[in-house]
């Protein structure tokens, strides 16, 4: 079996058949691939709609949860992958026709070679923009650790396919509690990946939600979105020491950035107030990531992070 897709199934009534309608316009054999539907507990009719595939696909197999989020799911579907390769597919996007029988074909030309594309976003107008991977060479033949060091590309673990062994052979597993669990895990993966190929080909579509966490205006899931910033960085801290010297001054930079920007997004959307103001702060000590230690990406982030490192100038920033 050369390749396991991954897809957990929560409410999708509206958008699963097209989900996996393109994943049989891909030029490949049922045999050289194998579908894994996880249902994180759907209300709607998306578990019937999974089922109705199964029955009429034998590389089909469907796994029902209680709603425990993305990550949860995902993680089953990597326990019970048997594909040389992964990839992971959210159940409201869908793929471009064609593409994954020459991506498997390139991956199989390398040892253990992960696949890096492009995404296609929808727009909130419908139009449609090209996410590009900036500064890479789509002829070159990367390491992992040249990825982790040169470039950043710790985002969605939807733009790519990876070899399982990575997966097995270094435990790796995405982390639930918060938004940003393909994030957290891009920063343990790339660095133990072998090689890496970027592609100069759109491959996924990734479609505009208005009900995405990252998009929504409800005040308590935007709070959540954004204070999931502070457990990335933690996550990216507590693995430090498993990485090169290199990797962990270039993901401390990172991490520095990141709870700077933390600080402008918590007073641009106005997520705190004045009284929870000390109890957050403490939260953020608690996780190991205020005060901010260390350089940033920039000298003005640096000159920021000091500003902010300075409780009483913090607050007054934030609530003026």
């Amino acid at each position: 079996m050369k390749l396991s897709i991954i897809i957990p199934v929560y409410n999708v009534e509206k958008y699963l058949d097209e989900c996996l309608q393109s994943l049989f316009c891909q030029k490949l054999e049922e045999s050289d691939f194998e579908i894994l539907l996880i249902d994180d507990g759907s209300t709607d009719s998306s578990l019937s709609i999974a089922n109705n595939w199964c029955k009429q696909h034998g590389n089909i197999r469907v796994f029902q949860q209680e709603n425990q989020g993305q990550a949860v799911a995902r993680n089953l579907g990597i326990d019970n992958a048997v594909g040389d390769y992964l990839m992971f597919v959210d159940s409201d996007d869908y793929l471009l026709p064609e593409k994954l029988s020459t991506l498997l074909t390139l991956a199989q030309n390398y040892q253990e070679c992960s696949i890096i594309f492009k995404l296609l976003l929808e727009q909130p107008n419908s139009t449609t923009q090209i996410s590009p991977i900036y500064g890479v060479d789509y002829h070159h033949l990367y390491s992992g650790q040249e990825v982790a060091l040169r470039h950043f590309v710790f985002g969605s673990m939807c733009r790519g396919i990876f070899p399982r062994k990575v997966f097995t052979e270094h435990n790796l597993r995405f982390k639930s509690g918060f938004t940003h669990e393909d994030a957290e895990l891009c920063f343990r993966l790339y660095p133990k990946m072998k090689q890496v190929l970027f592609v100069d080909e759109e491959v996924y579509f990734y479609r505009f939600n208005e009900q995405s966490t990252d998009r929504s205006t409800n005040i308590a899931k935007l709070k959540r979105n954004i204070e999931s910033d502070a457990l990335v960085v933690s996550n990216i801290f507590k693995h430090l020491n498993s990485y090169s010297e290199p990797i962990q001054k270039r993901y401390k930079t990172i991490a520095n950035s990141i709870m700077t920007s933390f600080f402008l997004r918590v007073k641009n959307n106005g997520i705190w107030t004045k009284e929870d103001f000390n109890e957050r702060i403490n939260w953020l000590r608690s996780l190991n990531v205020y005060p901010i230690k260390g350089a940033t990406n920039s000298w003005k982030t640096y000159c920021l992070s000091k500003l902010f490192n300075i409780k009483p100038l913090l607050k007054l920033y934030i609530f003026g």
